[in-house]
């Protein structure tokens, strides 16, 4: 085998892997089967409907190399892998991370917050 065939496979593996983070959210892929240091991907775990109270997200980061950086914005702000918040209001949460070698990735999600939604819980 080539260097060029195995580099096209794993180009082809990293852009599957984008579809699926892209198509599920927050589903858990297996960091393992992507290439350290190829693309920085992340993603947002949160509840995309709740009832007003305090919310947790979570950062899912899939590649890349540590230690990462994290920058939350909208109706979640702070720099650590998960940030809390009382959520009273719908709106946008933003999350940019960088790692060890200044690659980034980011990913927002919209929160609806209504009296309709799920439970947040801590």
């Amino acid at each position: 085998m080539n260097d060029r065939s195995s580099s096209n496979r794993k180009g082809i593996s990293v852009a599957i892997a984008l579809l699926l983070v892209g198509a599920l959210g927050a589903w858990m892929w297996p960091a393992s089967t992507l290439t350290t240091g190829d693309v920085l991907v992340v993603s947002i775990n949160a509840q995309p409907h709740v009832k007003p109270g305090f919310c947790t997200a979570y950062a899912n980061v899939y590649s890349g190399t540590g230690p990462y950086e994290y920058e939350w914005t909208g109706l979640f702000e702070g720099d650590d892998l998960y940030e809390q918040a009382y959520l009273t209001s719908s709106g946008s949460v933003y999350l940019t991370v960088t790692d060890a070698n200044l690659a980034q990735g980011s990913d927002q999600m919209d929160i609806t917050v209504d009296a309709n939604g799920h439970d947040c819980g801590i």
